[in-house]
């Protein structure tokens, strides 16, 4: 009895060895038609994609009248422009005149190009400046003329850095100053 009892349970355990076999077989053939199946739909919805990219795209074109690729650069030109803020410099260079005659004295000369210099940056100038200087004076008959470069902080520093000779340059960026 003991033999029919081992026998059985041999039995037994082949059918659950023949059942588990079957079902890991089953099983590996659902994975194999899902991701059949799946793969399918991927490419399906690539393609769907696709389309409705290239409609897009042609209704982009149709309404505007450029492409895509004319916005896209257009965008990346904006977006680079507003991240970099340009730094802004102010230099002028203003020539204005004052009446003088040869019997003026020093005192009364100085007094009106000090004016002329006044009026300049009161009326012909826009913005605070931190710099003011006589570049040229010249007199022709009785008019003074004179030559102002002005600048504000921004525009100073720049003119200053210019203005700094180079090593490797041969003679001076300074400005020449005759009176």
């Amino acid at each position: 009895m003991k033999d029919r009892g081992v026998e059985g349970l041999g039995q037994t355990a082949d059918q659950g060895r023949r059942l588990m076999d079957t079902a890991r077989d089953v099983a590996e053939r659902a994975g194999s038609y899902a991701q059949t199946h799946v793969s399918r739909l991927s490419d399906r919805a690539t393609d769907v994609a696709g389309e409705f990219a290239e409609d897009a795209r042609e209704q982009l074109e149709r309404f505007t009248g450029r492409n895509l690729d004319a916005w896209t650069s257009d965008a990346a030109a904006l977006s680079l422009l507003t991240l970099a803020t340009p730094a802004s410099a102010f230099v002028v260079e203003v020539t204005t005149s004052v009446a003088v005659s040869e019997s003026d004295d020093q005192a009364t000369i100085k007094s009106a190009v000090q004016s002329a210099v006044d009026g300049v940056l009161k009326e012909a100038i826009a913005f605070t400046p931190t710099m003011v200087m006589l570049t040229r004076a010249l007199v022709v008959g009785e008019r003074l003329y004179i030559r102002l470069l002005i600048a504000d902080q921004e525009g100073e520093k720049t003119f200053k850095d210019l203005a700094e000779p180079d090593d490797e340059a041969a003679g001076s960026a300074s400005p020449r100053l005759e009176l």
